[in-house]
């Protein structure tokens, strides 16, 4: 006889509900998405609950709430209260039932994303990790490090290490649904799984139209049965208790749905959250990673060097004729250009998101044409068409709100914008794939965005510029050179694609000259 197995509660612990997503039919797709996972699990599931974690401008868990008031039902789902103020039972008239406990996604000053579970209370987006978690731990909420696509990378992924390491009992880590099976599982999980914390999972549904179907496809099972008048008090109880991991169920993602997914968020039009500072306006700085002595090492050596000097010279050629002598340096706090463009006899402000961005322009402090500033990059604090020329590289691929940025790289240049992308037409549309491989070689490397030329001039023209020069560095992906060293082969190589144009044709990263318009 085949032993009965102990009753489980399936949890999706990372649910968001954007206005693009349709809620008609949302609990249908849920119930049947939970019912799916269980089939052929060998678990007797006697509850579904979902923990939302909705970001301080989202208010779906209010809207259930009204609809109960108001004895109204979502989509055939009456919403019925429980004894807890965070949390609703939503039962269909065939009594399949599922519980829906409130939660908030909060982000860090230092661009970090954290989950409160289990509580109705918003939370002030921009302060530090650590008072983060002071302000959740203080509304007795559960604080969860919920893992995304390039988001635990570099500088974030060594903080992260740092607070699981002083307080492996003060976090929980998620998994998300939408992490594809080629992603290697984030060393961090281990980390503080050895530590004696916990990871669990939920499915992370993205703000793109038809994503919701994925709520209650990704998640973890735990033990049964649910207190049905207190269920947010019966998952902190199960969340916090010894013991390891829960089990999880569902499936990481196939490379085609990732990149669809990739591809839907970039077209959907969302516009990105602010992330609020003190100042009140939105800002972002990416510019402080690539600006660090980590991000340095990955040009250091003779293999750096080289990669480099082929930046120089794409930079070289993309400035005659002339731009001007006076040169906005947009995140250069890198350094990777000044010193060509001060023996080029210009003048140089390099404008920085932080403080933290000056260290590596030491070495040219004292010269006479150098300055040094902070400011906004999305809201530079400069007069319209202040310098001659803007450049800035190693920046818009890990710009969010690159429309507002692009507004003001054209407002504040008078006559010149030089950029470079990574562009689609190369051997960077295999990034997803690749990328498992390239964080093996780099370790430091992060995601970024890929970009079409003729787009990307397209949103210039709109500002009164036009693209007249390009200049491509590589045929091959950096993270090969890297891989290889400074070989010759390789470098040989390059240097037959350039000659037979397919650098041009096929290269990236790409330097685009951009001029503005006479009648501008």
């Amino acid at each position: 006889m085949k032993k009965a197995s102990a009753p489980v509660v399936m949890v999706d612990s990372h649910v968001h509900v954007y206005p693009c997503h349709d809620t008609s039919t949302l609990f249908d797709g849920v119930h049947a998405n939970f019912l799916a996972q269980a089939a052929g699990s060998g678990h007797e599931t006697v509850a579904s609950v979902l923990l939302l974690t909705e970001s301080a401008d989202h208010e779906f868990f209010l809207s259930l709430l009204r609809c109960g008031e108001a004895n109204e039902s979502l989509g055939g789902w009456r919403v019925f209260p429980t004894e807890e103020a965070h949390a609703v039972r939503l039962q269909r008239e065939d009594q399949a039932s599922i519980f829906v406990i409130a939660g908030r996604q909060v982000e860090t000053r230092e661009r970090v994303e954290v989950s409160a579970l289990l509580t109705d209370q918003a939370f002030a987006d921009g302060r530090s990790l650590q008072q983060t978690l002071g302000d959740i731990r203080a509304a007795g909420a559960l604080a969860v490090l919920p893992w995304g696509v390039g988001k635990w990378l570099g500088r974030r992924g060594r903080l992260l290490a740092e607070a699981v390491d002083q307080d492996p009992g003060a976090w929980l880590l998620s998994d998300n649904g939408s992490r594809p099976f080629f992603w290697p599982r984030p060393d961090l999980f281990d980390r503080v799984e050895r530590l004696g914390g916990k990871v669990i999972a939920g499915s992370d549904p993205l703000p793109i139209p038809g994503d919701e179907q994925r709520i209650g496809t990704f998640g973890v099972y735990l033990p049964g049965p649910i207190d049905a008048a207190h269920p947010g008090a019966y998952i902190r109880e199960a969340l916090e208790g010894h013991g390891p991991s829960p089990e999880r169920f569902g499936q990481l993602q196939g490379l085609k749905t990732f990149v669809k997914q990739r591809q839907g968020l970039k077209s959907s039009g969302m516009p990105p959250r602010d992330k609020s500072r003190g100042d009140g306006g939105a800002t972002e700085t990416p510019d402080i990673e690539t600006s660090s002595e980590d991000y340095a090492r990955r040009f250091a050596g003779p293999v750096g060097a080289y990669m480099l000097q082929v930046q120089a010279d794409a930079l070289a050629r993309v400035l005659s004729p002339s731009v001007g002598k006076h040169v906005l340096d947009v995140g250069g706090g890198h350094g990777q250009l000044t010193g060509q463009l001060l023996r080029g006899g210009y003048r140089v402000t390099v404008l920085a998101s932080d403080e933290r961005c000056r260290q590596r322009l030491t070495p040219f402090a004292a010269h006479p044409n150098f300055v040094f500033t902070t400011g906004n990059l999305l809201a530079m604090p400069f007069a319209d068409r202040s310098f001659d020329c803007l450049i800035s590289v190693r920046l818009i691929s890990h710009i969010e709100n690159r429309k507002r940025l692009f507004a003001e790289f054209c407002r504040v240049a008078d006559r010149t914008v030089i950029i470079d992308y990574p562009s689609w037409y190369s051997l960077n549309a295999l990034t997803p794939l690749l990328f498992g491989l390239k964080k093996l070689i780099e370790h430091n490397t992060r995601t970024y965005h890929s970009f079409s030329g003729r787009k990307l001039a397209a949103q210039f023209s709109f500002h009164g510029f036009e693209a007249v020069a390009r200049s491509a560095q590589f045929f091959l992906p950096m993270f090969l050179h890297r891989w290889f060293g400074a070989s010759a082969l390789l470098q040989k190589l390059e240097q037959w694609a350039q000659l037979t144009r397919l650098t041009s044709l096929l290269g990236s990263p790409v330097i685009l000259r951009l001029n503005r318009r006479p009648d501008t």
